[in-house]
């Protein structure tokens, strides 16, 4: 039962009575007051602040009923974690196209804008990304597809400007793609500051742009599943982590391949 295990009890105790902790989070309440502002019963009222009184969630005080310290931090985390279940459902059919293993954490999630492409305009969201990046002083990223030439001209452009800190991960299949297609740029982004790395594969692209997050699912075609962005400090932070694990198994490109 539910009741054995006092965490359990408590988070029961919590998703049921959320209305009522929700308005002790902002002031002290008589149960009288209580009592019309959720339109229950005096009987109601009473059971439910006896009960969160017993898991000293609430206390009485010269105005009334108020949270107690730990009544609000736990509220507090129960609702970062409703929030953070609504974000991976928000997502969880595009999760699917991720490998069971690929790195992933609920910080990128929580507050996170998660968008999938118009049907009409596929590659506005690659669009942004770029824009951003080109405006940035500070870029970390996982390449997996190819972007347009005029990006990537603009993009060493600004790194041989020598005001853009840059690094690239690009997979294999790609960076032997750029070589044959385009080794001019291939050979300019090798020779210059930004440090070029490649690895056999990635989840996910990944773009660190200075402060924000942006983390894009592809689908088995390569086109993107769902774009998630988020600015939050331990988004970014998980996402420098994982960034760096995957840099630090990669291998750096000095030179173009012969």
């Amino acid at each position: 039962m539910i009741g054995q295990d006092p965490g359990l009890d408590i988070l029961f105790t919590i998703a049921r009575r959320q209305r009522l902790l929700s308005l002790l989070t902002e002031q002290s309440w008589q149960k009288r007051d209580l009592v019309e502002e959720l339109s229950l019963s005096r009987s109601t009222i009473d059971r439910s602040v006896r009960k969160l009184e017993s898991l000293s969630l609430v206390e009485r005080d010269c105005d009334g009923y108020q949270l107690t310290r730990a009544g609000a931090l736990l509220f507090a985390e129960f609702q970062a974690t409703v929030d953070v279940a609504a974000s991976v459902v928000e997502v969880s059919g595009s999760l699917s196209e991720l490998p069971p293993d690929a790195p992933l954490s609920t910080a990128l999630l929580q507050g996170a804008t998660v968008s999938e492409p118009k049907p009409h305009a596929p590659v506005d969201q690659f669009e942004r990304i770029e824009k951003r990046i080109l405006d940035a002083g500070w870029y970390r990223g996982l390449a997996v597809v190819d972007v347009n030439s005029t990006f990537r001209h603009q993009f060493i452009n600004r790194v041989q400007g020598g005001e853009f800190d840059a690094e690239v991960v690009f997979t294999e299949t790609l960076f032997s793609y750029l070589c044959e297609t385009d080794p001019d740029w291939v050979t300019e982004i090798t020779a210059s500051d930004c440090p070029v790395y490649t690895t056999s594969s990635v989840p996910y692209g990944l773009a660190l742009i200075e402060t924000a997050v942006y983390l894009v699912i592809f689908t088995e075609m390569g086109d993107i599943a769902v774009l998630i962005e988020n600015d939050s400090p331990e988004a970014v932070e998980w996402a420098r982590s994982a960034y760096r694990t995957v840099r630090n198994e990669a291998e750096e490109v000095s030179s173009p391949p012969k």
